[in-house]
């Protein structure tokens, strides 16, 4: 058997290997996921130099390969509209394949939440609920009645409401889903309409029982045959360059220098990890102009450290791992058995003994060992064993940060994630994935892609319970539009009613929630965070003092280090 390695990085033998795999994933009809070789993320690399930002270009297409298919590109529950054609634009930056992340071992911190956390106040509502707002007097969070709203650092708004009989609303921007659960054969599915931009898409997921919660896996619509899938999972005959057709838009530039695509893709897997990264950042980016009116993003006040390479190919190690596992899911269901939400869900990944990637395709509220923290979109995690989270008997694991942005949980942070948000990763991933998967057969051939061999272009199957679910719900768009203008609704009397008990200092004390800004850290890590000072001096028999005005703050420093941070 080939070993791990030769699925990553070598290129010898590449050509045999593909041509001995390919008839093993299509003829053993009864194979299961885990009988199929899963490569295991390995040493960590050097640091890597931030990437430069990609030259400004004229904006042309969000994430994906010019497609005209109608699947959206889908984000962690919201879907963005497909492209248009592609142009041509140079090859990104390079960037380098090194070998992948062992289990347990984080690179240096970076980047995160901007010096300290904004503290916090939490004010109780005339007529129930409840508003936490920040140190600048803006709601993070309002709970009332059946509505919860959460607000990320970005000022990205997710409103979400539970209604009678399992009915859900959700809204993010100005896009959203409506949710309902039916029985088919005697399992329960989630079904969701999603409204984006004006148009409606339905995904479906398995509800299942797991440690006391109930989690909803994404169900594929459609299976491809073994073929392809053995045709994505494996190396190419050589790395291919490719160009991709969102460079130079303006999300990639916002973006840049948090991630740059690879220049070569040994194997689909690659392809379809920058792909999945891209959706996410692209969406983002969207969902902020949403939720600003089109006003531009803000720079970031200090740049991101970037997506390092051995974590990219980390999250191809992954991509390979659901591709795997989508395989097996197809090879049951031609034998008319409905795959096992837990095999293919969030439940292997809790007890494979191995460690997993994530990454975050919504905005989400998680917490540290210093209280609340944010991730958003493109943010990278991973899960590794044995975890404490779950031996405690939660409902929650922790991961570890890989990559994240200011104002974010940092680099290298260990962050508490409930297993509902930890399952919505992995759908976003495996949704994403899928989406990958029907581009990648739509552009396989062009572009200096490799083509698809003929084994591996046959339809792809559909799965019985989709086919027999309703269709997309007509009423979606219009419920999502009236809780959009409810939620506006409930946060203007919430602030107003909320700064004036802030003003008249009728409200609890601030809530601490201490950030990374620690003592003992140098003069250049503190600039890291908060980038340079509105005012500094030195002070006689002080030390060299640094004020801050956004988050007002003052950090004294002697013999280089900060001793006191007010």
């Amino acid at each position: 058997m080939t070993t791990n390695q030769s699925f990553v990085i070598s290129a010898p033998g590449r050509t045999k290997f593909v041509a001995l795999l390919l008839p093993l994933l299509g003829y053993a009809g009864g194979i299961y996921a885990q009988s199929l070789p899963i490569p295991t993320v390995q040493k960590a690399a050097p640091a890597v130099k931030a990437p430069a930002t990609a030259p400004a270009r004229p904006a042309t297409q969000a994430p994906g390969t010019g497609r005209t298919t109608n699947a959206p590109a889908v984000r962690g529950g919201l879907a963005t509209p497909a492209g248009a054609a592609k142009p041509t634009t140079p090859a990104a930056a390079p960037r380098r394949a090194t070998p992948g992340i062992p289990a347990g071992q984080r690179p240096a911190a970076s980047g995160g939440r901007a010096g300290v956390a904004p503290t916090t106040k939490e004010i109780n509502l005339p007529g129930g609920g409840a508003a936490r707002f920040d140190r600048q007097g803006r709601i993070t969070d309002l709970h009332k009645g059946l509505m919860n709203i959460h607000r990320s650092p970005d000022g990205v708004r997710t409103v979400r409401v539970k209604r009678e009989a399992d009915r859900v609303i959700v809204a993010r921007g100005r896009d959203g889903y409506v949710q309902d659960r039916y029985v088919y054969r005697g399992r329960e599915f989630i079904h969701r309409t999603y409204y984006v931009h004006g148009r409606a898409y339905d995904r479906f997921y398995n509800r299942y029982l797991y440690r006391g919660v109930y989690l909803e896996g994404y169900a594929p619509v459609l299976y491809y045959p073994s073929f392809y899938y053995g045709w994505a999972y494996a190396p190419w005959p050589a790395p291919v360059p490719y160009a991709w057709v969102w460079i130079g838009n303006p999300w990639a530039v916002y973006y840049g220098p948090y991630f740059t695509p690879f220049t070569l893709y040994p194997s689909p897997a690659f392809w379809l990890t920058d792909y999945l990264i891209s959706a996410s950042l692209a969406a983002e980016y969207q969902a902020q102009l949403d939720a600003a009116n089109g006003a531009v993003p803000q720079a970031f006040a200090a740049a991101p450290a970037p997506i390092a390479p051995e974590v990219q190919q980390a999250i191809a190690i992954e991509v390979q791992r659901q591709i795997a596992l989508e395989n097996s899911e197809a090879q049951q269901l031609a034998q008319n058995a409905p795959p096992d939400p837990a095999s293919g869900g969030l439940v292997r990944m809790l007890t494979d003994n191995t460690s997993h990637i994530f990454v975050a395709g919504t905005g989400l509220a998680v917490s540290d060992a210093n209280g609340p923290c944010d991730l958003s979109p493109g943010d990278v995690l991973q899960l590794s064993p044995p975890n404490p989270s779950l031996s405690a008997d939660t409902s929650a694991a922790t991961l570890v940060v890989l990559a994240s942005k200011p104002q974010e949980c940092p680099r290298g942070d260990a962050v508490s994630v409930q297993l509902t948000d930890l399952q919505d990763m992995q759908n976003y991933m495996r949704e994403t994935m899928d989406q990958g998967l029907a581009d990648l057969r739509a552009t396989a051939g062009k572009g200096g892609l490799p083509a698809i061999p003929q084994a591996a272009k046959g339809p792809a199957a559909p799965a019985p319970f989709a086919v027999a679910a309703t269709p997309p719900d007509p009423n979606a768009a219009s419920e999502i539009a009236q809780q959009v203008q409810a939620a506006d609704q409930a946060e203007r009397e919430a602030a107003g009613y909320g700064q004036a008990q802030l003003a008249a200092g009728h409200a609890p004390p601030l809530i601490p929630e201490q950030g990374p800004l620690k003592n003992g850290m140098t003069i250049d890590q503190v600039e890291a965070e908060l980038g340079k000072p509105a005012r500094s001096f030195e002070a006689a028999n002080h030390g060299m003092i640094y004020i801050y005005k956004n988050p007002t703050m003052k950090i004294t420093f002697k013999d280089g280090k900060a001793v006191d941070v007010q």
